[in-house]
């Protein structure tokens, strides 16, 4: 029996309908903002998103839009240039594309690693040892590492070496077993807050030199 749909008059014979409608005119409830915020820091720029501050390349915005929509849509892009909202439905067996104006709107902030390098915060250091040149090495990998994961407060370039202050011991690890290098840890007192004392570490890294053959 052919249906008519009561809003656009399209036939059932033309169009797959659900329902009382056809496809292109089936009422979808999705409930959107009109805008979303995210914040900047605005020292180093990256974007506050779920799994903390990171690059603005990195950050989802596809998943921001998801968080902040709701409806039956099976998928969702945010098209952050021209503010549109694109949601994919489904209506009987046929995909359905459905737009919405959202404004992403930026937040200016401080993330808490530049609030720290700020105030000359840093957890402990890294003391590279060995050949000047295979320091320079790898104070170079290890900083860029450690610029990416967390902050570096300073380097220190001494006789003996090169001090790199970080401001998170994990990714100092991290970046140390990253590069394979064998390190001895040693942990000295620097305060108390809340009850809590604090230590600062120290990983000390001798790079060994080629044997000659």
């Amino acid at each position: 029996m052919e249906r008519i749909c009561p809003k656009c008059g399209q036939s059932s014979k033309d169009v797959e309908f659900v329902g009382e409608f056809c496809s292109n005119c089936y009422p979808i409830e999705i409930k959107c903002p009109s805008k979303v915020e995210v914040a900047r820091c605005s020292k180093c720029e990256r974007l506050l998103g779920p799994k903390g501050w990171v690059k603005e390349s990195e950050f989802n915005f596809d998943l921001l839009l998801r968080r902040n929509c709701k409806g039956k849509f099976f998928d969702a892009k945010f098209d952050t240039v021209n503010g549109l909202a694109v949601f994919w439905v489904k209506a009987g067996s046929t995909d359905v594309k459905i737009e919405r104006k959202v404004e992403l709107r930026i937040q200016k902030g401080i993330c808490s690693d530049c609030t720290r390098k700020t105030g000359g915060y840093f957890e402990g250091n890294i003391q590279l040892r060995g050949e000047e040149k295979k320091v320079q090495k790898f104070a170079i990998k290890i900083a860029n590492v450690l610029e990416k994961e967390s902050f570096i407060a300073k380097v220190e370039e001494l006789k003996e070496g090169i001090d790199i202050y970080f401001g998170n011991r994990v990714a100092a690890i991290a970046a140390l077993n990253k590069f394979g290098l064998p390190y001895v840890r040693t942990e000295k007192l620097s305060g108390e807050r809340n009850g809590k004392r604090l230590f600062r570490t120290t990983l000390l890294v001798r790079l060994a030199e080629k044997k000659k053959e």
